[in-house]
């Protein structure tokens, strides 16, 4: 079984992580860049506040 973080700090920062890889596939386009920068901010976010 594989070992799974339980600290939300570790969680946070792992799934910021996948979101900003993710972003690459979002064509880069003038609607496509400024949801790209608001995806990243509101799933950072989140690693901000915990």
């Amino acid at each position: 079984m594989e070992n799974k973080p339980t600290d939300i700090r570790e969680r946070t920062f792992r799934f910021g992580l996948e979101i900003v890889k993710s972003i690459d596939r979002i064509p880069h386009t003038r609607s496509g860049d400024v949801i790209a920068k608001q995806i990243i901010r509101s799933a950072t976010s989140i690693g901000a506040n915990a």
